[in-house]
């Protein structure tokens, strides 16, 4: 732990460090030869020495995920706030389907938060997403049925014994 003071390290390599050899120490426990407090004093203050050293990373570290976890919560209450609100009789499926790409791309570009926060954010995240990736779906099988049902008509038309009658009425189902 001394040693890591003065190394010439990134700061994340060393924060890394620092936690593992914390982890090593405790591992140790209270036996064996280690086990002084003189020993203890001399890792603890070389312990706080690094961490002094880390601190300005951890605490930049610290903001860069608080603004992480603010920025999924707000993509996940705007995408809510859209799905309660969505008009989905006269929606834009162009649009909607833009979003998604559009949302799905800022939510990997964002860090996750780490911890059960992470988790639960993730987790309404996708929610939220099986709810909007389930209207485009119902509405391509409509309109699919709607394009067999008109197909259909279409077909009928060929037996229709007027040609006048039957151009008109096919007309009419290409303008629906």
């Amino acid at each position: 732990m001394e040693a890591l003071a003065t190394q010439d390290l990134s700061h994340e390599a060393r924060v890394l460090r620092w936690r593992d050899l914390r982890t090593a120490w405790k591992k140790l426990g209270n036996s064996g030869p280690g086990s002084s407090r003189a020993s203890w004093e001399r890792f603890r203050t070389a312990s706080e020495s690094v961490y002094e050293h880390c601190r300005p990373y951890l605490e930049a570290q610290a903001v860069e995920r608080a603004a992480n976890h603010r920025q999924r919560e707000q993509l996940c209450r705007t995408l809510e706030d859209f799905l309660d609100q969505a008009d989905w009789e006269h929606m834009d499926w162009k649009q909607v389907i833009r979003a998604q790409r559009e949302i799905r791309a800022t939510w990997s570009d964002s860090t996750p938060p780490e911890g059960r926060h992470g988790k639960d954010l993730e987790q309404r995240f996708q929610a939220a997403m099986r709810r909007l990736d389930g209207q485009p779906a119902q509405e391509r099988s409509r309109n699919l049925a709607h394009k067999h049902e008109l197909i259909a008509q279409v077909k009928a038309l060929a037996e229709e014994p007027d040609p006048d009658r039957a151009i008109e009425e096919t007309k009419r189902l290409q303008q629906t």
